[in-house]
């Protein structure tokens, strides 16, 4: 997917030559500025939706731009996620679907028993 500009439009650039990003968001291109890449703010996050390929679409009035950005080239984001904690997470569904399970077993085995008591009591 293409990055969008702070104008709005798809950032493209001129030179096949390697680029630089500063932390602004600017694209220094063959030693000039290309574009600034624009980074935007969203006030009301629930409002979104995601359209095809990913991309977020949200309302016009729930986006502002952010004038100060902290872009970093070569950067790696974090996860936002605990994978010590999806697994607890998991584990304790998985116990409470065994639970589950045996419970059913149970109720099974039961009814079983109770029809085979019929069973034998009807037919004396």
């Amino acid at each position: 997917m293409a990055l969008q500009t702070d104008a709005g439009v798809d950032l493209t650039l001129t030179s096949n030559k390697p680029f630089q990003l500063q932390a602004d968001g600017t694209v220094i291109e063959d030693g000039q500025p290309t574009a600034r890449i624009g980074v935007v703010d969203l006030s009301d996050p629930i409002a979104t939706t995601y359209a095809d390929g990913g991309v977020l679409s949200a309302p016009s009035a729930t986006v502002s731009t952010v004038d100060a950005p902290e872009i970093r080239q070569g950067a790696y984001e974090s996860s936002n996620v605990s994978s010590g904690a999806e697994m607890t997470s998991i584990m304790l569904s998985l116990r409470q679907a065994e639970t589950g399970q045996k419970l059913v077993n149970v109720y099974d085995d039961l009814m079983g028993r109770i029809i085979e008591s019929f069973g034998q009591t009807g037919g004396s």
